[in-house]
Parts: structure tokens; C-alpha cells; sequence
């Protein structure tokens, strides 16, 4: 493929073979009411019988059958596409007033998310997709694209600049990608071989029938483009679209613009003082987009093109632009719009956001309406049914892209007198109380929380989140300094101006600049220990063991204390065994830290009590910090062979095998890290953690919990370690006490 010959070809990468664990994760992520596939075998009964180990080994050794061999079975290229009108049609004589909902048979899906699994990992991991492909590509959102271009166009706004967008939508997008454009690609990408020669064979040969009501077609060939409805469609989607991104800013060097896409939607973002400049420069840019996607093997559809001007001026906003293709040429160019509605957000030039805030509102407040024929105070659902109504279904429509709009220092008076009014008709409706009851205690009597807080609470949050994120997002490029990690910086953003013009910029992008300091705690998403195929638990699951404590059995504690003084015995008789009590003491007062303990004890060894401060965490994490810290020492004991762990909290125990991004993540990776050099010393080696509940008081864990508490009240200091759960739990508490 000639297009691609600018790009840099990958070096072929390796591909383990699938685990077990890779298997539970990519079957958890379904739902169980998921709909079935032509065999009608559904997710529910999927589940059921994976759980035993027998039969998903032997669904691990077909996934890593097909792509050894390079085949994928014709039962799983068989579905059913149920043919759903679109809403608000003017008319259904055509079929684009339709919508296939494609249904797979669900083990084929299964192996499907698998692989969908690792090709995100390499994406984010290698940089196969370019930093501003929004879409189709984990940890990226609509709320990150909307952030990201009304950030541009504030900071345009302070060095003068007016920003104009023309927005296009790739025709028939999933059926139109070119197979063979797709394998080079992939084989451009360092995909290893074994895997491009398996997509051969899973693009190819495959059959639908199309149900329409209770009829069914015989099945027909659909072997175009990648099938909607698999987990590999949005990940072999935003691969094609990648070449294209990359290549846009090898050509468009000149026109100072920016192109930004979500799956088959696309901007490009072109800034200058004068709007006839912008103009000129989108009609340059549309056509080496034109140019691109069609020698991509794509195609645009330009009567869906739209252009819009964010300005504050009086003149300019209702410029025309000669996109130079059909039907926007010559006398009927392509006119702005007043309102632009792009990933659901609702822009106006001036970013008010009002028509945004009215759309929303509006929409949940039908919503609450319409939920009144579901009962009233005397019959129909109860009122704890109603509120989990209401906040499950209209609390997430009034607050979608709340943080385009809300954020600190922004004028949210008229938009949240709107959104107050919504929740105060559900909150009669939840309680049945008189029109005239006070807003503020019907609101109580609902277990409702004011909208304003909640959708602080929810602002404040999402701050944080931007710790996780990887070291290349595009929110990331809109930062400086540590925040910005290893991505490009997009030097339209607000930090690379003057103190003086980054005083006129307020949005939540600035906010969280500002306030992202407060958390000390470090994420690696693509960590070593975390590459599906080879992490800890994917190579050594059956030497690490939990043995859980179920208080609801009878006899419980005393069967429970039996077993710890067993197992404590054999283990303290055996000269390869060692045995630790981990647990934490979190104060109630934030001004101190929380701390952390292990005991060591086993035969022949001098018995250890170490015992740490572990910053502002919560217990979980304070717990985890222990659990670290036994295991790190434990690898370094010379013939140990066998690690017991006696802890209160299975759920810490469980984290600390667990690579992947969450509060106290540095802790797992530790833990993996040693015990994957020592699991690989030694064949004979395990590790096993053992419930001991707190209220035994028993041996070795009762002396961990004495020693951390033992410690004296240690200040926090100016800037203490701080993880992501305290922080998000001082959110919440914030939110809540104006209530109380």
C-alpha cells in the first residue's frame, strides 16, 4: 500500500499464548443479558460452564489454536443482524433509516474480547494510534474530545485567535475498510505475523441473516469491511484510521490546523485572527483529508459536513466556506451552524453551553415524567425503587458533559437553577409529597443529594482521574511539567502562554492543572508486570492461593481458628515455610497517617516486627503497603520456599497480585515483580494468603494489629503521600457535609 510507505514500519512483536486469567476477565466484562447468536447459547450459560476449569482450558487452547493456525472457525462467523428503525425519521423508504444490531454466536465473542484485550495493551502501549484518535481506544471519551477542543479554543481566544471546525463523517465506515489495507496495517505495525495471517482468515467468508420482526432471511454474504457487534470492530477501526492521522500531520505542516476523530467523526481545528483565514486554510485541509481517506480505501460523506466558528466577535460568525466538493461548491457553499451538535455536546460560539444545559435538562425532566405511569404514593413502585429509577437513568442524562461547563470560576447560576428544578418534580414523585413541600427537604426525604453538589462531587472526581490516564493522552498534551508525561505538547494550549493571558483561561482543563498536585500517587498503565500474557497470574496462578473466610457458615470463627492454628503449626515445623500477620491502623483524623506492620516468624529464623507510616491511604491500601512489604522480604530470605500471609483483608490480598491501574498500584507492581523472579527460581515455590478476621485476635496477626497501633499519631507534614481513594473519599465526604 503506497499510502503507507511514509510511515514507520514496527519491528513484529511477540504473542504469548492466552491464560486463564485473560479468559475470567474478558467473560466478566459481558453482561449475562447480553442477547445470543445464532446457537442461542447465552452469556449466562457461557458462564456456568467456564467456571469449570476443565472446559476453559479447553476454550484457551482453541483461542490459541486459531491464531496458530491461522483460522477462525465458520460456526463463529455466523450471526444474526436484527434490523431496528432509527429514530425521528422523515421517512423509512430507505435503508439508511435503519440500523443493524449484528448478534455473534457468544463463544466466538469471547474470543474476540480476549484479542480485542491485547491489541488495546499494544496500542496504547507502542503508540500505534495517533494522540488525538478519541475513539475506540481505552481511556478515551466524548468528555475527553470536548474537553480537548474547548480548551484550544479558549486559549485561541486569549492570544486572539478565532477557532473554526469543519466536522465530516466517513461514509458506511465498519463495511467500507479495505481488507487488504487493513493487513498491511496491522503487518506495518509490528502485529505478529501469526496474527495477520489469522485476520485473513476471520475477515473472510462470513454470513449473516437479517430478522426482521419474526421473519428471518436465509443467510448472506457479509464478508465486507469488519462486522459491528465484535470487540475487535472498534480496535481494528481506530488501527485504519491511525495511517491516516499521522500522515494528515506530515502534510498539513504549514496550515497550523489540528485533526482530531472519534471512531468515523472527525474536526479539523484551524486557528487565526480572521475567520476568512480559517476559511482558506480548512479548504487546504478538508481536501488532504479527502485525499487520504480515499487512498485509504474510504470514502466522506460530504452533505454531512458541517462547519462552525467559535467566536466572541459581532461579525465573521456566519461566514460560508467552498469545501470544493459536492454539494458545498460554487454557489452553495457550506454555511455554519448556530448550534453544533458534536459527540451529544450541544457548542454555541461563545461557549455558554445554555443550549447544551437545555437539551439535558429537558430531556431528564421528560424522563421523570414520563416515569409517573410506573406509580404514585399509593400504588406502583416503592419509593426506594423510584429513586434507584431516577438516579440510574436520569441523574447520568442531566450531568453528561457537565464538565465542558462546570468547572471553578465558571457562571453555572441559570444551569443549575434548571437542573434543580428536574430533580425537585423527581423528588416529589419519589416521595409523593405536596407540590408545596420545601425543594430542599423533599429532597432529603428522597435520599437525594442538591445537583449542585452531586455534580461537584462528580467535577472534582474527574480531576484525579487524569492521574491515571496514559503518559500520551491528549489531555495530557494540554499540560506542563510533570503532568504532561511523555506526550507531544500541543503548544495551542493554555500553559505554554504568559502568567498574565493563562489569568484570562478558566476551564477544567486549567483546574485540573491546578489542583493535581494534591495527589502524590504514580500510575503505570503499561507497566511491564501488566502485558496480558505475562503477568504474574497469567504465568504462575496455580502457585498463588487464597483461602477465604465465610462468617455466614456455621461454627464459623471457632472452625476458622482451628484452621489458623494448624496450618500456623505445620508451617513454623517446616524449615522452607515462612509466615507473616500484615495489618494497618487508619486514624479517623486526617491531620495523621496511616500505618502499616508485619510479623515474621518461621523455623530457625529470628522473629521480625516492622512497623511504617504509609501516608494519607485508606485502609486498603495501608494494608497493601504491608502486604509489600512481607513479600519483599520474604524473596529475599535465603530456602524459602513457601510464603503464608495471614490478613484481614483478601480484598488487599487480592490486589497485590493485580498489576493494573488502581489506588496503591506502585505497591502491585512491586509484588509482582518479586515474586515473578522468584516463582521463576524454583518450581516448588507458592504463596498462600489465609483469612484471619480481626475479631479472633489470633497469633501472629493480633500481634501485626498491636504493633501498628503502637506507633505514636505522626503528622501528615506539608505533603504527605497521598493516594487516589483518600482523595476521591475527601471529595465525597466534602459533597456530604453540607447536608449534615
Amino acid at each position: 500500500m503506497s499510502v503507507l510507505d511514509d510511515l514507520h514500519t514496527e519491528p513484529e512483536r511477540a504473542w504469548p499464548e492466552f491464560s486463564l486469567l485473560e479468559l475470567r476477565q474478558a467473560l466478566d466484562a459481558w453482561s449475562s443479558r447480553s442477547a445470543p447468536g445464532p446457537d442461542h447459547i447465552t452469556w449466562r450459560h457461557l458462564k456456568q460452564i467456564l467456571a469449570l476449569p476443565e472446559c476453559a482450558d479447553i476454550i484457551i487452547a482453541l483461542a490459541n489454536g486459531c491464531i496458530e493456525s491461522g483460522h477462525w472457525p465458520k460456526h463463529f462467523k455466523e450471526s444474526t443482524s436484527v434490523i431496528i428503525p432509527k429514530p425521528n425519521k422523515p421517512s423509512y423508504s430507505t435503508p439508511k433509516s435503519f440500523r443493524p444490531i449484528v448478534l455473534l454466536n457468544t463463544l466466538g465473542k469471547l474470543i474476540e474480547k480476549m484479542i480485542s484485550n491485547r491489541f488495546q495493551h499494544d496500542m496504547i502501549k507502542y503508540d500505534l494510534v495517533d494522540a488525538n484518535q478519541m475513539g475506540g481506544v481505552r481511556q478515551r471519551s466524548t468528555e475527553d474530545a470536548g474537553l480537548f477542543l474547548t480548551h484550544l479554543v479558549r486559549s485561541g481566544w486569549a492570544k486572539g485567535l478565532q477557532t473554526s471546525v469543519v466536522a465530516f463523517d466517513v461514509a458506511q465506515f465498519f463495511p467500507s475498510i479495505n481488507h487488504q489495507f487493513l493487513l498491511a496495517v496491522l503487518k506495518k505495525q509490528g502485529f505478529n505475523s501469526k496474527v495477520t495471517a489469522f485476520f485473513g482468515s476471520y475477515l473472510v467468508d462470513r454470513f449473516t441473516s437479517y430478522a426482521w420482526n419474526r421473519d428471518t432471511s436465509d443467510p448472506r454474504r457479509a464478508d465486507v469491511g469488519v462486522g459491528q457487534g465484535s470487540a475487535l470492530s472498534p480496535v481494528l477501526s481506530a488501527l485504519v484510521i491511525a495511517p491516516v492521522m499521522q500522515l494528515f500531520k506530515l502534510r498539513s505542516v504549514g496550515l497550523a490546523c489540528t485533526l482530531i476523530s472519534y471512531v468515523d467523526d472527525g474536526d479539523i481545528i484551524v486557528q487565526s485572527p480572521e475567520i476568512e483565514n480559517n476559511c482558506v486554510m480548512l479548504h487546504h485541509a478538508y481536501r488532504i483529508v479527502f485525499d487520504l481517506f480515499t487512498r485509504s480505501g474510504l470514502a466522506l460523506e460530504h452533505d454531512k459536513t458541517e462547519l462552525f466558528h467559535f467566536t466572541r466577535a459581532r461579525t465573521g460568525f456566519d461566514r460560508s466556506l467552498d469545501l470544493g466538493y459536492a454539494p458545498y461548491t460554487g454557489n452553495n457553499p457550506l454555511k455554519p451552524k448556530t448550534f453544533w451538535r458534536y459527540l451529544g455536546f450541544y457548542f454555541d460560539g461563545k461557549l455558554t453551553f445554555k443550549e447544551h444545559v437545555r437539551y439535558y435538562t429537558t430531556k431528564a425532566l421528560t424522563t421523570v415524567m414520563a416515569m409517573r405511569m410506573l406509580g404514585n404514593s399509593t400504588r406502583g413502585l416503592s419509593p426506594r425503587n423510584k429513586r434507584i429509577l431516577y438516579r440510574a437513568c436520569v441523574v447520568p442524562i442531566a450531568t453528561y458533559g457537565h464538565r465542558l461547563w462546570y468547572y471553578e470560576g465558571a457562571k453555572t447560576k441559570g444551569a443549575l437553577k434548571s437542573l434543580n428544578s428536574m430533580q425537585r418534580k423527581a423528588a416529589l414523585w419519589i416521595t409523593g409529597a405536596f407540590r408545596t413541600s420545601p425543594t430542599g427537604g423533599v429532597e432529603s426525604l428522597a435520599g437525594l443529594p442538591p445537583i449542585s453538589l452531586h455534580i461537584q462531587k462528580l467535577s472534582q472526581r474527574a480531576i484525579y482521574r487524569t492521574a491515571t490516564l496514559l503518559d500520551t493522552h491528549p489531555i495530557r498534551s494540554l499540560m506542563r511539567g510533570e503532568h504532561a508525561k511523555a506526550a507531544t505538547p500541543n503548544l495551542g494550549a493554555s500553559c505554554w502562554m504568559s502568567v498574565a493571558r493563562q489569568k484570562n483561561i478558566c476551564d477544567a482543563i486549567t483546574e485540573t492543572g491546578a489542583k493535581l498536585d494534591r495527589l502524590t500517587e504514580v500510575f503505570s498503565l503499561c507497566a511491564e508486570e501488566n502485558t496480558p500474557g505475562l503477568r504474574l497470574m497469567d504465568r504462575h496462578q496455580d502457585r498463588v492461593s487464597f483461602n477465604d473466610f465465610d462468617p455466614k457458615a456455621e461454627d464459623a470463627l471457632l472452625k476458622r481458628h482451628h484452621l489458623l492454628d494448624s496450618t500456623y503449626r505445620q508451617a513454623i515445623a517446616s524449615h522452607t515455610a515462612v509466615c507473616f500477620g500484615t495489618d494497618c491502623s487508619v486514624p479517623k483524623r486526617t491531620a495523621h497517617q496511616a500505618t502499616a506492620s508485619f510479623v515474621m516468624n518461621g523455623a530457625g529464623r529470628e522473629p521480625v516486627t516492622s512497623t511504617w507510616v504509609t501516608g494519607r491511604v485508606l485502609s486498603a491500601c495501608a494494608e497493601l503497603f504491608a502486604i509489600r512489604s512481607a513479600i519483599t522480604r520474604a524473596t529475599m530470605l535465603e530456602g524459602c520456599s513457601r510464603i503464608i500471609i495471614f490478613t484481614d483483608s483478601m480484598a488487599a490480598a487480592r490486589r497485590s497480585v493485580d498489576p493494573s491501574v488502581h489506588s496503591g498500584q506502585a505497591h502491585s507492581l512491586a509484588v509482582c515483580k518479586a515474586l515473578g523472579e522468584w516463582f521463576s527460581n524454583g518450581e516448588d515455590r507458592s504463596l498462600e494468603f489465609i483469612s484471619a478476621p480481626s475479631k479472633l485476635k489470633w497469633g501472629i496477626h493480633h500481634q501485626a494489629h498491636v504493633a501498628c497501633r503502637s506507633l505514636p499519631p505522626v503528622s501528615t507534614g506539608r505533603r504527605p503521600a497521598t493516594s487516589l481513594d483518600s482523595v476521591r473519599k475527601r471529595i465525597t465526604q466534602t459533597a456530604l457535609e453540607p447536608r449534615r
